[in-house]
């Protein structure tokens, strides 16, 4: 698997750092062009923070020492370049829709995909929750997963109800929370009441680390377009959920060494052409 680049990094951990090391990051998201020789003493008085915050923010990166980091910021500034993201969005938006899916597969993890068919088998309900745009990636879901003959649904309506059918889940059920803002009292409540309750919560959320990993059995990070952070770049952030959605149904297709989801989709392909 290709390695995880350092801006992908940065946007998986902001949800996990201190006011300090925040500022640091977005001196360097700002500056990721002109760091190419930076030293740590630069970097300090650039940002008015001391080199401790600056080591413990390389740590939370996994990177060992500074010289690995700067080596690592170098390679974030090739890649950049040669995939033409300096250019104007408006012309270039393919190049981003690339970037994005190509930072996703950096943090693809398959064996957290195949627990996670192994709990659907398990599963009686499979509920799905997203809040805002993640609630349509959420209905997408649960229809194909309904299409292979999981009983799969969405948690929608008042922020009581959400609460409330998350916590009628039973043990080996599964709760999946699309998580792309991590201040969610409600996803964070809806994945606390499922937990009490013996059923697997999963989340799939672009920030690590947060109050609702607390929570879960596993999480799944994402890269978004926030990682730009330029607002000329408007890339729905759909794109990395929809391209989640699509991994993890290729899996149970994988898995499936019977063909008995295969099957079942069939039938209710049959099933729906019936009445059109």
């Amino acid at each position: 698997m290709e390695a995880i680049s350092i801006l992908s990094k940065l946007s998986m951990i902001q949800g996990s750092l201190t006011k300090k090391e925040t500022k640091i990051v977005n001196y360097l998201k700002a500056n990721i062009n002109n760091l190419r020789t930076i030293k740590i003493e630069d970097l300090s008085t650039a940002t008015g923070i001391g080199y401790s915050p600056i080591y413990s923010l390389i740590k939370k990166l996994g990177f060992q020492g500074y010289r690995n980091f700067v080596i690592a910021v170098v390679a974030e500034q090739e890649r950049l370049n040669n995939s033409n993201l300096n250019a104007d969005a408006t012309e270039n938006i393919s190049q981003f829709y690339h970037d994005i899916i190509q930072r996703n597969n950096q943090v693809f993890d398959k064996p957290a995909l195949q627990k996670i068919v192994g709990w659907f088998k398990k599963a009686k309900i499979i509920s799905i929750a997203g809040l805002g745009i993640a609630e349509l990636a959420a209905q997408e879901l649960a229809t194909r997963l309904f299409y292979f003959g999981f009983f799969a649904n969405v948690l929608t309506g008042t922020d009581e109800n959400i609460i409330l059918k998350a916590a009628a889940l039973n043990e080996n059920d599964v709760l999946i929370c699309f998580c792309l803002d991590h201040h969610n009292s409600i996803l964070i409540n809806a994945t606390k009441e499922a937990k009490a309750r013996g059923a697997y919560v999963i989340t799939v959320t672009a920030k690590l680390n947060t109050d609702i990993s607390r929570y879960a059995d596993l999480n799944y990070g994402i890269i978004t377009s926030a990682l730009y952070d330029k607002s000329e770049v408007m890339i729905s952030s759909l794109l990395p959920l929809i391209y989640w959605n699509d991994t993890l149904l290729q899996h149970i297709m994988t898995l499936d060494s019977d063909k008995e989801y295969l099957d079942n989709k069939a039938k209710m392909i049959r099933l729906v052409k019936k009445y059109r």
